[in-house]
């Protein structure tokens, strides 16, 4: 059962629901803009199919939640717990993942425009043909991830440890890898320019 419309209504009362617990809720095809989730619990809750602008997720827990096929502008996601959340095929533009906790995630076929993931845990992640444009992944882990056929862009990735990840058939593209740690990551077939 849909709690599109009962998160609608309390959010047209109060669009600072922090710390506010929606654990398995089911918010598919929501279209939620303006609104404070910090410390909140999404947990297990599903997302999909969703337009979410303005919202700020900062130390909200998002584990094991399905944001599949959503449009995400401007979330600030800065210490939060997505470890395991599904984001296949997600455009995230202009998100800040900021020390964020997301391993074991679905993020095969997600796009990410100027967004900001330094600092954040994506190790055993699977990014299968995702496309990274102009984002700052400095100083992450995502060790152990499958990063096949990754497109990066005009990205900084230093002092990324992506130690033992699969970027066979990647293109990396004008992206700075100073310091980045790539050791026994399988780089069959992959591209780097400039």
């Amino acid at each position: 059962m849909s709690n599109v419309d009962e998160v609608t209504s309390l959010l047209a009362k109060e669009p600072k629901q922090d710390g506010v617990d929606f654990s398995d809720y089911d918010l598919d095809g929501a279209n939620i803009n303006g609104a404070s989730f910090i410390y909140a619990t999404f947990d297990k809750s599903k997302i999909e199919n969703a337009e979410l602008t303005d919202i700020n997720f900062s130390q909200a827990s998002l584990e094991g939640s399905s944001l599949k096929n959503s449009k995400l502008t401007n979330i600030n996601f800065t210490g939060s717990k997505l470890t395991g959340a599904n984001f296949e095929e997600t455009v995230f533009v202009n998100c800040n993942f900021k020390n964020t906790i997301a391993e074991h995630c679905e993020i095969s076929n997600a796009k990410f425009n100027n967004c900001t993931m330094r600092g954040s845990n994506l190790s055993h992640s699977n990014f299968y043909s995702a496309v990274i444009e102009e984002c700052d992944l400095s100083f992450s882990r995502l060790m152990y991830s499958y990063m096949k056929q990754i497109e990066i862009n005009n990205s900084k990735l230093k002092g990324t440890n992506a130690r033992g990840s699969d970027l066979s058939f990647s293109k990396i593209n004008e992206t700075d890898l100073s310091g980045a740690i790539l050791k026994y990551s399988d780089l069959n077939s992959c591209t780097f320019k400039g």
